[in-house]
């Protein structure tokens, strides 16, 4: 029982936090993963546990603010509150959490209300008071499939649950310029409705013509095409998209939404894009109430995090905190901005990092005897895996997000910690640490192999690769922190309270 005594000395509002954290990150995004229309259960999962950046940056935002104002709050009590308080608001909570996400079942319905796409696809951009760093955005930068050749075909499947009033199919697209005559000329495009297809090159070369970055010889925009309704049926409707000339087309593709619905005509085969969905669909119609509450599907989730929060904590802790602890929140909303801006930039070195983290897989793959096989061929990402299971190792699998998160949590114990801590002992621990976060991450993608190979592929891709990366940080930095404290605080002095009636008196820490 000695680890329920340990966990009686932490204070209530980590315990309070800890049991946050788990029912924000773990437990809801199980429960909202039914509102997902993706196919399958690992791919509800997966998308529901992308979806989550306003949840993290205000769990982080929250830890630091109750790190750093621990001093000025850790004399405070709670008072006993009557169960039906926080269950009310918790109710309250997943109610509003309910309405968002009923606004996030369907990927095309989403495009429909009006999707962002700069180099990331941005799915909140039309909603209300949403700002871009809190907003649900696409994982990894916006992904293309070109049309090169003139045999190439880019293709999705929509369904219709009726068929619009006034029906537009709409897809983003990129013209790259090869034949390097500055101009989009002689170029047939043509559009495939089910089993009609449209020559649509003028509609095309008008988009491009409106486009703001027109001058330049790559340059991307939305296309928009009235069709005829007789054109749709209800149910399944196949779009795909074909060029005639030189010069090279696209459409934009996300990897959140995934149903397994778009397909590429290439080198005389078809290949279902399996964790990609095109940005091509068709404009749906919508009453006000669907209208109105996707606007407000920011403002709902933001209001159903803060009443789960004041579920936990009650309404008098956060007047208290915020009372007492005005510095400490600012600070605690900036180092927040700061974590994830930070950790942004150091992303455009993830493939450096990536073919570092192949190699080290690459060998307990070998060690375990699994034969497998690691190709630096491709100038985009390294490929790793067995012959039956080959991986692209992407930013997400790089670990560059670990080593961001590393370097601003210990940045922040240490500077929290300074005064009762050996400094150049904390810089002596750092690229050991910075070592392990990486080792950490390599046994994670060992790992996805060894489950996708003899357990199962969907899950080991999808639930573990999404979300084994965090729970293994917290795991790997939380014991690194309590084994370096104790080596950066020797020799350094300590209050010793005694027995009951016995004075404080100070003693030596001893390694």
């Amino acid at each position: 029982m000695e680890w329920v005594n340990g966990w009686a000395k932490v204070p209530w509002f980590f315990r309070r936090y800890i049991s946050f954290v788990l029912v924000t990150l773990l437990l809801l995004p199980l429960f909202l993963s039914i509102f997902i229309n993706a196919d399958g259960y690992h791919f509800q999962l997966r998308t529901v546990f992308l979806l989550q950046r306003m949840y993290v940056i205000f769990s982080a935002l929250l830890l630091v603010l109750l790190i750093t104002s621990h001093e000025k709050i850790k004399g405070y009590e709670p008072r006993k509150r009557d169960w039906k308080e926080p269950l009310a608001f918790a109710l309250l909570a997943g109610l509003l959490f309910m309405l968002a996400f009923s606004t996030q079942i369907d990927y095309d319905h989403i495009l429909s209300h009006g999707a962002e796409i700069t180099d990331r696809m941005n799915f909140d951009a039309e909603r209300w008071l949403s700002p871009r760093i809190l907003s649900d955005t696409d994982i990894n930068p916006n992904r293309l499939y070109w049309l090169e050749d003139d045999s190439d075909v880019l293709a999705r499947q929509v369904t219709l649950d009726k068929i619009p009033g006034n029906p537009e199919v709409r897809f983003h697209s990129y013209w790259a310029d090869l034949d390097g005559n500055g101009a989009f000329s002689d170029c047939m495009i043509t559009l495939g409705i089910n089993n009609h297809s449209i020559d649509i090159s003028e509609e095309y070369a008008d988009s491009l013509r409106t486009s703001s970055t027109s001058q330049y010889p790559e340059t991307d925009h939305w296309v928009i095409i009235k069709v005829n309704q007789s054109l749709l049926m209800q149910g399944p409707n196949l779009l795909y998209l074909q060029k005639r000339c030189r010069d090279s087309i696209s459409i934009s593709s996300q990897d959140a939404y995934v149903n397994h619905q778009s397909y590429a005509f290439h080198d005389g085969k078809w290949d279902n894009l399996y964790y990609n969905e095109l940005a091509f669909f068709i404009q749906q119609d919508d009453d006000a109430t669907a209208s109105i509450l996707f606007k407000t599907g920011f403002i709902l989730r933001a209001i159903a995090l803060l009443f789960l929060f004041i579920a936990f904590f009650g309404l008098d802790f956060i007047w208290f905190i915020f009372q007492k602890a005005k510095i400490e929140i600012g600070f605690s909303f900036v180092y927040s901005i700061i974590m994830y801006w930070f950790s942004q930039y150091i992303r455009n070195y993830w493939l450096i990092l990536s073919k570092l983290v192949s190699y080290g897989a690459y060998i307990l793959m070998k060690i375990s005897f699994l034969q497998p096989v690691l190709d630096f061929s491709d100038p985009s990402l390294p490929w790793l895996g067995v012959p039956e299971f080959m991986v692209g190792m992407a930013d997400t699998c790089s670990g560059i997000d670990s080593l961001a998160y590393f370097i601003l949590a210990y940045s922040l114990l240490v500077a929290i910690n300074w005064r009762s801590i050996n400094i150049k002992r904390a810089a002596l621990l750092f690229i050991p640490g910075l070592l392990g976060a990486l080792a950490m991450n390599v046994i994670r993608i060992y790992l996805l192999f060894i489950i996708g190979i003899y357990f199962s592929r969907d899950f080991a891709l999808n639930a573990y690769h999404t979300n084994a990366g965090m729970v293994l940080f917290i795991i790997y930095f939380v014991i690194f922190w309590q084994l370096s404290l104790r080596f950066m605080t020797c020799g350094k002095p300590w209050k010793d309270e005694g027995h009951k009636g016995r004075q404080k008196r100070e003693k030596k820490r001893t390694c």
